[in-house]
């Protein structure tokens, strides 16, 4: 069976990263499937939760993984967390998590462009692209995945919908390039592309 990754590939292997800055990174996910494919690929990472962190650099060592979150501007916040994902219940203890911008992360930590942008944080994808503001116009990040929720579809009040996001990076030039619905899911996989690629 063919990865679910390939078409993300077929697109970004037209002008290849050279970073996947990787927000939210998981085990046996993204980051395996493009290193393999495009093994050059170097990689920036955060994760703000310690289990999911290290669960990831337990197979993965030779990697470094930020202990951070992504914000709109740089500040604590508490994430709410579910055994299975980051945000899914919302009931109980939260934790306590530092967040940076995405303008930071770039400014800071990522050393080659261009970038894939790859963000998994569940309904808090437009409080990040607007801590994002100087990398969206730089020109240095011509892809973007993410996945998104229809209104209907949000799990919480508080999270985003699929238009405020495909609305605010329309106004700094992208486009969405692919939609994919995985079945039994709530979301769908978007990969955007800025200009012409």
């Amino acid at each position: 069976m063919a990865s679910p990754y390939k078409p993300i590939l077929d697109i970004i292997a037209t002008n290849p990263p050279t970073t996947m800055l990787n927000i939210g990174i998981r085990h046996g996910g993204e980051w395996d499937y493009f290193h393999e494919q495009l093994p050059e690929l170097k990689l920036v990472a955060l994760e703000p939760i310690e289990e999911e962190r290290n669960k990831f650099l337990k197979g993965h060592p030779e990697e470094e993984v930020h202990q951070l979150a992504v914000w709109s501007s740089g500040c604590s916040k508490t994430l709410f967390t579910g055994k299975l994902c980051p945000s899914f219940h919302l009931k109980g203890r939260g934790r306590e998590v530092n967040c940076v911008t995405l303008d930071w992360v770039w400014k800071t930590l990522v050393e080659l462009t261009p970038l894939i942008l790859w963000i998994d944080i569940e309904g808090s994808e437009l409080e990040a692209f607007k801590g994002a503001t100087e990398l969206l116009e730089s020109g240095d990040a011509p892809f973007i995945y993410t996945e998104l929720r229809s209104e209907a579809k949000k799990r919480s009040p508080s999270w985003c919908t699929d238009t405020e996001v495909i609305e605010y990076l329309r106004g700094f030039g992208y486009s969405v390039a692919l939609k994919q619905q995985e079945r039994d899911k709530d979301h769908y996989d978007v990969l955007f592309t800025q200009g012409a690629i």
